[in-house]
């Protein structure tokens, strides 16, 4: 998801979703959301609690 992840999330920096990738972030459940539609925009989140 390299460089096309960085543009479906409109980051410049190399290093964005890496931080996510790694663990070394937790997302907020809106960049959650974010995140899931930059890997696959066909698909949407759906939150069971």
């Amino acid at each position: 998801m390299e460089l096309e992840g960085r543009v479906r999330l409109k980051s410049t920096s190399p290093n964005a979703y890496a931080r996510y990738e790694l663990a070394k972030a937790r997302p907020s459940l809106e960049k959650y959301a974010e995140l899931l539609h930059a890997a696959n925009p066909n698909r949407r989140p759906l939150l069971v609690g």
